[in-house]
């Protein structure tokens, strides 16, 4: 594929190995988003975690991000995003926010606990007006944190992509 770009946001690690086992199979490029604040990975600190998401969610926030992800030229781009409280991450949105994809392919995957997709898909559309969003993948937590291969590969052969 060679212009494809996998951008994704990881704090625990799940979402990082698929959007690396992506990255494998179709020869895409990979880059992290990443605020300039970032979220505490530390499992110990957990509800911490959870007191931010909730309080950025309540107030629309858009935490700044290190921008150094330039999607254009890239196609298609790969999304991915660990499913909090039924939402992306608010950098995620961020992310959506900043960058014109009009015209541009986007092929969704999140990790999640047991929420499926959540909804979010349909939500990245509205976040990404004239981009084409494909058909996405949810994936279980615990399958992404082990590379989720095979799904990945299936859900790109659908695609068409891998």
């Amino acid at each position: 594929m060679g212009n494809g770009l996998v951008v994704h946001f990881s704090v625990h690690g799940s979402t990082a190995r698929a959007a690396r086992t992506i990255a494998s199979l179709t020869g895409a490029d990979i880059v992290g988003i990443r605020p300039v604040v970032p979220y505490d990975a530390d499992p110990r600190h957990h509800g911490a975690l959870l007191a931010r998401v909730r309080r950025e969610r309540a107030v629309g926030a858009r935490p700044e991000l290190v921008d150094d992800i330039d999607p254009a030229g890239h196609d298609p781009i790969f999304l991915g995003y660990p499913l909090w409280n039924g939402a992306p991450p608010m950098p995620v949105c961020g992310f959506l926010e900043q960058h014109d994809l009009s015209g541009q392919r986007i092929a969704p995957f999140n990790t999640h606990l047991g929420g499926g997709d959540g909804g979010t898909y349909a939500m990245i559309a509205r976040l990404a007006p004239g981009a084409t969003i494909l058909e996405g993948l949810p994936i279980q937590s615990d399958a992404a944190a082990a590379g989720a291969h095979q799904q990945i590969a299936a859900w790109l052969r659908r695609l068409a992509l891998g």
